[in-house]
């Protein structure tokens, strides 16, 4: 298995279906956004499924202004600049359908992003199960090769649909691929201009 470290995280400790009063969490937010001052945020657009998905992406949009205001949570100082904020993928179309602006190939290390998802027991091996009505193998009993094989049949499919997704939209992407809407919330820059801010450039 591959090590992946994440570092620096933070815990919010937001319960499932919790993410309310947005106000609070509003505060919260803010104040995480301007001490880490990202230079990108991924988050989800407001028409997901979840609530919890719908009120994170709210709430990054709220916050994507006023990040740079000094009179709100004025103990924590302002961010001079403003991030790149990018939309994960998903299939609604109402009340519009995402659009895909920027791609990331990802077939190098899609081997990685498996081993990542052996390790999220509760959300692969527990609640996706669940709510897909698929029958998958046991987290503690079960093989290696048998939990490799059980999300490479149902997880990957995923990355091969928004591959061909990117293509379809003239984007270049290989078998496997990650998509991103860039929000008109955050700071705006070019495809080429995030290209490089991918590259660390």
């Amino acid at each position: 298995l591959t090590n992946i470290s994440i570092h620096p995280f933070a815990y919010t400790f937001n319960y499932n279906d919790e993410s309310y009063p947005l106000e609070y969490r509003k505060d919260l937010l803010m104040r995480e956004i301007r001490a880490y001052a990202p230079h990108v945020i991924i988050t989800h657009r407001t028409a997901d499924y979840h609530p919890d998905h719908r009120a994170c992406g709210q709430l990054v949009m709220d916050c994507s202004y006023l990040v740079g205001v000094p009179l709100v949570c004025p103990d924590v100082p302002v961010l001079r600049k403003a991030p790149v904020i990018l939309s994960l993928w998903d299939q609604f179309t109402n009340p519009v359908p995402f659009r895909a602006d920027v791609c990331v190939a990802i077939d190098d290390v899609v081997e990685k992003k498996i081993d990542a998802t052996l390790s999220h027991v509760s959300q692969f091996y527990e609640w996706l199960p669940f709510d897909m009505k698929i029958s998958c193998p046991d987290a503690e009993t079960s093989s290696l090769d048998e939990r490799i094989a059980y999300l490479k049949k149902y997880f990957s499919d995923r990355d091969r649909k928004v591959a061909a997704l990117a293509n379809k939209s003239g984007l270049q992407a290989g078998e496997f691929a990650e998509v991103f809407e860039l929000s008109e919330y955050g700071r705006q820059v070019s495809v080429e201009e995030f290209r490089q801010m991918l590259a660390g450039k």
